[in-house]
């Protein structure tokens, strides 16, 4: 199961809240026995994007421009 919830930023930690909204990424993997109950559960959050979208730690460079038009492509290679 994939979920993208949404959220607004209230720091219950030292730090002032930012107000900021955020979305996290979050995947979670269950395996279910025969009766069709959870047996088993997987879970991943992308936290890296919550911090850079929250300020707590810088953004990365924007991601490289996609490739070049296939007409761009064999204008320049001839």
């Amino acid at each position: 199961m994939r979920r993208a919830p949404t959220s607004t930023e209230s720091s219950r930690s030292k730090d002032a809240p930012t107000g900021r909204r955020a979305e996290v990424q979050l995947i979670d993997i269950m395996r279910f026995d025969h009766a069709g109950l959870i047996s088993e559960h997987w879970g991943v959050a992308d936290m890296l994007s919550l911090l850079q979208q929250l300020g707590a730690i810088p953004a990365g460079p924007p991601p490289p421009a996609g490739p070049p038009a296939a007409a761009e492509t064999a204008r320049t290679s001839a």
